[in-house]
């Protein structure tokens, strides 16, 4: 029997919403006699994982390949058994709730909030076309401001459609996606013409667990190139003072920026002092909230008391911020947001809400619209252009997001960072640094490069210059590479193989992670996705 769903404190007045903060992750403890408890149980990898929990007489619920370990629920005796072996990690599995706080009425009319962003000349209705969001929530409602443009995927919510019961996904798919086709225009997403896979972690209740949201995101790396999958919202947070290094959540959001994905989360409501995971991990893109102040400039913005902030090992956090205080945004009729807070509706499309969630998904918007034309781009490559260019707000260390200008910013050898690693790789091998920062890879130079999909220059750059491996990766099972092994060491970034390799026809699906090792006693297309939505699902 699981354990009852921790209650979770709102990101913040969502004036309705609010970024769900979620219950801590903690070192699993022991339980009432005979009451099983759910773990996750880390080795050094999921099999291995799976193995022990076995070995001591638990039952293992899924495996999560993406960060080596197993769910599982136990008994005391067997969670006992587990915490003194030493070859694992257990972690508790908590129940975790989405929750709404009371509305505040705020000003603005939906426009301000785009505008605060600087979107530049450039913007048009078109941005972010060809750039998919994953976006891990209470699923989408494909409401007109995003028809044609949700790819549903796996629901894990139990209720056996993608539609969005609780009212928070659908928000934030707006702030990224929403196209005003609606409401004559005036209210926009930051990326209108991206598309959004939506993941649906939690029904009507707001309830889901962290092997969920774990389980979640190996998925979403799974299926990157199947879905064009460049950006990975998580407008969620745990609160924890578990270093990133000894956090799965960090440890799974480090895999998928390892793989090419730009994973932005919110740094939660909780204020001065205190960041949520995984926005506490330092390599991903972590937003907090201004409030505009009803104004489409940054030098009136303040930095609302509730949006978290602090240090985290070394470093601070977040790194930038953005529109979050009284934003408008999707509603979706009959949800529970929606029925819970009629005051906070506007008109009858849309809703408003407060909190670091909205700012996350207005960041992931701008990710997606310099994604457009950059396809070489790596995910330091989007924070360091945001980071380095974004305006000052007094009283905050963050800068503003200013999107023209990370739009327009000189590649700089800067951006690419240098921390600790929670993410081994599934051979257990990566000790620091990301692919595109290893001797003789490409240069931000290279990858920073705008260019048109069909531009002629996309066919002349050889994707030998941005490879991550030479072509006999494409032979390999992800399971089986170690990113720091020998046949790694042995392959050329420059190898001739990848010259007439562009990444815009190279599959992803064909490789490691849809591989054979996929298919075992766990597959990602098995019993797990039964109830997911793909037939008839749009590409863009």
């Amino acid at each position: 029997m699981r354990s009852r769903p921790a209650s979770l404190v709102a990101c913040l007045a969502l004036a309705a919403l609010g970024a769900g903060v979620m219950a801590a992750p903690q070192t699993a403890a022991g339980t009432e006699s005979g009451q099983a408890t759910a773990v996750i149980v880390q080795a050094a990898d999921a099999q291995t994982a799976s193995e022990a929990v076995a070995r001591h007489g638990g039952e293992v619920e899924r495996q999560l390949e993406l960060i080596g370990a197993a769910a599982a629920d136990v008994t005391p005796a067997t969670l006992t058994a587990l915490q003194a072996d030493p070859t694992v990690t257990v972690t508790q599995d908590i129940a975790l709730e989405f929750t709404a706080a009371d509305p505040e009425v705020g000003d603005g009319n939906g426009t301000e909030q785009l505008q605060a962003l600087n979107p530049g000349d450039t913007w048009s209705t078109e941005t972010g076309s060809g750039v998919g969001v994953a976006l891990l929530d209470t699923g989408v409602t494909e409401v007109a401001e995003l028809a044609g443009r949700v790819i549903p995927g796996p629901d894990y919510s139990d209720e056996g459609h993608p539609n969005d019961s609780y009212g928070h996904g659908t928000f934030m798919a707006g702030l990224i996606a929403g196209n005003g086709g609606a409401n004559g225009g005036d209210i926009h997403g930051v990326a209108p013409g991206a598309h959004i896979v939506s993941v649906k972690l939690a029904g009507r209740d707001g309830v889901t667990s962290l092997s969920k949201v774990l389980d979640a995101i190996g998925w979403v790396v799974v299926n990157q190139d199947e879905f064009g999958i460049r950006v990975l919202n998580l407008s969620l947070g745990v609160p924890t003072n578990r270093a990133p290094q000894a956090d799965p959540l960090s440890a799974a959001v480090q895999a998928a920026w390892a793989s090419g994905i730009t994973v932005v989360a919110a740094s939660g409501n909780n204020g001065s002092g205190t960041v949520t995971s995984p926005g506490r991990d330092p390599w991903i893109i972590t937003v907090g909230s201004t409030d505009t102040n009803g104004t489409a400039v940054t030098h009136d913005d303040t930095v609302p008391d509730w949006s978290g902030a602090g240090r985290v090992n070394k470093g601070h956090k977040p790194d930038v911020l953005a529109p979050g205080t009284s934003v408008l945004s999707l509603r979706t009729v009959g949800s529970h947001i929606d029925e819970e807070h009629p005051q906070a509706r506007i008109g009858e499309g849309h809703f408003r809400g407060s909190g670091t969630s909205m700012s996350a998904a207005m960041v992931s918007g701008a990710v997606a619209a310099l994604a457009e034309f950059r396809p070489y781009a790596t995910p330091d490559d989007f924070k360091g252009a945001l980071v380095t260019t974004g305006a000052p707000i007094t009283g905050s260390i963050a800068p503003a997001v200013d999107l023209a200008a990370a739009d327009e910013a000189p590649a700089d050898a800067d951006w690419r960072q240098d921390h600790p690693i929670a993410f081994k790789g599934l051979a257990g091998h990566v000790k620091r640094g990301m692919p595109w920062a290893q001797d003789g890879a490409p240069s931000p130079d290279e990858t920073w490069a705008r260019m048109a999909w069909a531009d002629g220059e996309w066919t002349r750059m050889a994707w030998a210059r941005m490879a991550w491996a030479d072509a006999e990766f494409t032979r390999m099972a992800w399971a089986r590479m170690a990113w720091a092994d020998a046949n790694f060491a042995r392959m050329a970034w420059a190898d001739e193989n990848f010259t007439r390799m562009a990444w815009a026809r190279m599959a992803w699906a064909r490789m490691a992670w849809a591989g054979s090792n996929w298919s075992g006693d766990r597959s990602w297309v098995g019993v797990d996705w039964t109830a997911s939505r793909w037939d008839g699902a749009p590409t863009r």
